[in-house]
């Protein structure tokens, strides 16, 4: 039973893992994209 439990458990936390970086890639993209838009209208 407790093996059951930690392989949950670590299959939660890759989970997790993934989600954030999936997070933090959009809104670094994100950002970037503003940084680009803002440049062309200085322009």
């Amino acid at each position: 039973m407790l093996l059951v439990w930690v392989t949950f458990y670590l299959k939660s936390i890759q989970n997790l893992r993934i989600t954030v970086l999936t997070i933090t890639t959009v809104v670094s993209s994100k950002l970037q994209y503003q940084q680009v838009l803002s440049r062309l209208h200085d322009r």
